[in-house]
């Protein structure tokens, strides 16, 4: 009876130990279900992730994108008139991080910003910045 009671809690032991392994496995996310045109849950707010690369060569591996506000009476089009201005960043994902590079109207700034992703579908994103795991940020996917 004891050999029975040790063998079964050997057997629960190896099911903890692999589900914490499990748990603690990072998610994989692929940029082909990031680049795309994404809303903002509850409001006019978009996001752009396009497939053009970034020719800088300090920014290998970066795409562009962009964002904008319909509820300030900002179209997606408005983008094609300033490009890699205001509302234009750089982007690409490492591992779980979502690396952004946000550019202005003068060359000079560029604000580099850092993003958990949690999930990432072809239809649903969620992410927070990373040092604020509290302010989760939510997107659907939009028709291109």
């Amino acid at each position: 009876m004891k050999k029975f009671y040790f063998l079964a809690l050997m057997a629960l032991i190896g099911i903890a130990f692999s589900s914490c392994e499990n748990m603690n496995k990072q998610k994989e996310f692929f940029i082909k279900d990031l680049q795309g045109k994404w809303r903002t849950d509850g409001k006019q707010e978009y996001w752009r992730f396009s497939t053009d690369q970034v020719t800088i060569s300090d920014y290998n591996g970066y795409y562009w994108g962009w964002e904008w506000d319909e509820g300030e009476d900002v179209q997606e089009s408005d983008r094609t008139s300033h490009p890699y201005g205001n509302g234009w960043f750089m982007y690409k994902i490492e591992g779980d991080q979502l690396l952004e590079i946000h550019k202005s109207e003068y060359d000079w700034e560029k604000l580099p910003k850092v993003y958990t992703l949690i999930e990432l579908t072809s239809t649903r994103l969620v992410y927070h910045p990373k040092e604020y795991p509290k302010d989760k940020r939510y997107y659907t996917k939009q028709p291109n």
